[in-house]
């Protein structure tokens, strides 16, 4: 039961990731995604700093981390609100699917 219950659940997961691969050829931006698209929107770092009621310099900062691939999920997912957007996240298997994934680790294993 318990292993009919991992296969379901492998499969529920696989469906999921099919819908965000896409994304993979999506390339992480130089700037950032905050910056790119607030330039693009025309937004400054003050008027999404008052949206979010931080300063300027905290909006910078924010950026900074970005780029260094230091900011957390939930400042992204606060920055994508005061734009109007959805934050989206997940992890693509390099196999293309968990079932790739498993069966590849199980071979290696054996």
């Amino acid at each position: 039961m318990k292993q009919e219950n991992s296969k379901l659940a492998i499969k529920q997961i696989d469906k999921k990731i099919k819908s965000i691969q896409t994304f993979e050829k999506v390339q992480f931006q130089k700037e950032g995604w905050i910056k790119t698209l607030r330039n693009v929107l025309n937004i400054s770092m003050e008027q999404l700093g008052k949206r979010m009621a931080i300063t300027a310099q905290g909006i910078k900062k924010m950026e900074e981390r970005e780029q260094e691939r230091g900011i957390t999920l939930r400042a992204l997912d606060d920055v994508a609100k005061a734009m109007d957007m959805t934050l989206v996240y997940g992890f693509i298997p390099i196999d293309g699917s968990l079932e790739k994934l498993i069966e590849r680790k199980a071979n290696e294993m054996a």
